[in-house]
């Protein structure tokens, strides 16, 4: 769909949506109850669906391939930095004089005040940004190979499914998206439930998880760009590596959960944090090499992947509830 109509302005739609419905939810819960703000968080849902799909679409046509684990990555932080922002500020609003509706408020009006600035400064690509110059728009375009004939083509849809690289990164993204959901969101239960330690009424140590990824993410597409472009190592096998590590090393924390004693809940905590922490490569990884495949048609790619792995990944808690009996 961002081929044919602009990102920019499906990303300005998405967040338009999603900030009005965040904005109605404390009026629609007074209203019409549980099943009111249940109803607002599905259209947040899928408008939350078009985002991922057109930034990288977006960062198809912006991004140069030397630069482009670090480049994604600090496009995508903010999904990490908004939820340490969230959790640390969450209580100090829903206890103020203000209450927890201001919560909604002020979130849905971030992304108004978002929206106006993403129109006068977001452009889809290059050849529409009045204000750089010459020398950056030829460096970017000629980086991905860009030029007046290779802009109209159209979306190649059975090279797309029919591409076992495409599938490779589907899978490889549902199961780092499976292992993150588990991480963050049951293993805390587990810790709280088993080892008897609630880590969320301690507000620094519930986002502990969240900086480990911020942290970790920007050394780690750091680390794969330098390999890239200053050891001589070929991208492919750079983003093997670090989906490797991504999937691998997240296993040195969670096996282990289930044989640390009861009493010991700091080394569970730790665990934790090494798990969530390194499965940040998977941003060096897989999910950079989604633009890899295809810069101009990522989006799409983006939007397949993403919308397999969180269909997928809605198993989750049901999966974790049939398996465990006890938390």
């Amino acid at each position: 769909m961002g081929l044919m109509y602009q990102p920019k302005w499906l990303l300005v739609g998405a967040l338009f949506v999603s900030s009005t419905a965040c904005i109605l939810i404390p009026s629609v819960a007074v209203q019409f109850g549980s099943i009111g703000v249940i109803i607002c968080r599905v259209i947040q849902g899928l408008a939350h669906g078009f985002i991922f799909p057109s930034v990288h679409n977006i960062l198809g046509q912006w991004v140069p391939a030397s630069e482009r684990s670090r480049l994604i990555l600090l496009a995508y932080s903010g999904t990490q930095f908004s939820s340490i922002l969230t959790k640390l500020v969450f209580r100090s609003i829903s206890e103020s004089w203000a209450g927890w509706p201001a919560i909604f408020y002020l979130f849905g009006g971030l992304g108004y005040a978002w929206i106006i600035l993403w129109i006068n400064c977001g452009y889809n690509t290059p050849a529409e940004h009045g204000t750089i110059t010459e020398e950056e728009r030829s460096y970017i375009q000629n980086s991905l190979g860009v030029n007046e004939k290779n802009q109209a083509t159209r979306t190649p849809w059975k090279a797309i499914f029919t591409s076992l690289p495409v599938w490779a990164i589907v899978v490889a993204y549902l199961g780092q998206t499976w292992g993150a959901s588990i991480l963050l969101n049951e293993t805390p239960k587990y810790i709280d439930r088993v080892m008897k330690y609630d880590m969320k009424s301690d507000r620094l140590l519930s986002v502990a998880p969240n900086i480990a990824v911020f942290v970790l993410s920007f050394s780690f597409c750091f680390i794969s760009d330098y390999m890239i472009n200053g050891m001589g190592v070929s991208r492919t096998f750079a983003r093997k590596f670090f989906t490797t590590i991504g999937m691998t090393v997240p296993l040195i924390g969670l096996i282990p959960q289930g044989f640390v004693p009861e009493e010991t809940t700091i080394l569970s905590i730790i665990l934790l944090l090494i798990a969530v922490g390194s499965s940040a490569a998977t941003c060096s990884g897989s999910f950079a090499n989604i633009m890899d495949l295809s810069p101009k048609f990522s989006g799409i790619i983006m939007g397949i992947t993403n919308c397999t792995a969180n269909f997928f990944s809605i198993g989750t808690p049901f999966a974790v509830h049939l398996i465990v009996n006890d938390m």
